[in-house]
């Protein structure tokens, strides 16, 4: 799974971005929302996590904590 941010990888990028995109719609790679993700998810959680909970941790390069999987 790869997440695009917007104010990152936007406007300063655009080019990369599109070739990237593009690319991967060439090889078969299926995009798909955010959203409609996070709908399946809350609908089926164990479904598409493996069974797995989710608990809060630190990860380098990032202040706080984020949501990882659970080991």
């Amino acid at each position: 799974m790869l997440t695009v941010h917007a104010e990152i990888e936007g406007m300063g990028k655009r080019d990369l971005f599109r070739a990237l995109v593009r690319a991967c719609a060439e090889r078969g790679v299926q995009f798909i929302r955010l959203d409609k993700l996070a709908q399946e998810l809350l609908a089926n959680p164990r479904v598409h996590s493996g069974g797995a909970d989710q608990v809060l941790a630190p990860i380098d390069g990032r202040s706080g904590v984020v949501a990882t999987q659970a080991r």
